[in-house]
């Protein structure tokens, strides 16, 4: 059974990821669902927390920026992550001025970005008490 001495899982429920937070709450794993959003406010609703894509990605650079949030060295995926990260950017819709964070170029992956910012915003998130909070 997890406790408070377990880490936290944190899992991508939007998309595929639904099934997913389905079979690890059907299991008894405790777990954190977040649907990954455009939007600009962070909520809490019945199936989990709802998280602009910015929200994540901008704590995921204030993390790494300060030290916070380190790539260890000999991590078995770490120069993926560092691959993913230099490809990953905003990009600004001339037509619309939609912002939008992702890979710089088709083919490109972001799920190591992803996962690295998920597992930095709930760390943030426990810093604050468990509180989402509005930008």
């Amino acid at each position: 059974m997890w406790t408070e001495s377990y880490p936290e899982v944190i899992v991508d429920r939007t998309g595929v990821g639904r099934p997913v937070c389905d079979l690890l709450k059907q299991s008894g794993v405790s777990h954190k669902a977040v649907t990954i959003t455009a939007g600009i406010k962070e909520t809490l609703g019945s199936g989990g927390f709802n998280v602009p894509k910015q929200n994540l990605i901008s704590n995921l650079q204030v993390a790494l920026s300060t030290g916070r949030l380190q790539i260890a060295k000999g991590l078995e995926l770490g120069e993926t992550l560092r691959e993913e990260l230099y490809n990953f950017g905003l990009k600004v819709n001339v037509a619309t001025t939609n912002i939008s964070y992702e890979a710089w170029r088709e083919g490109e992956h972001d799920d190591l970005v992803l996962a690295a910012a998920l597992a930095a915003w709930g760390t943030d998130r426990k810093r604050r008490g468990g509180r989402v909070f509005a930008r």
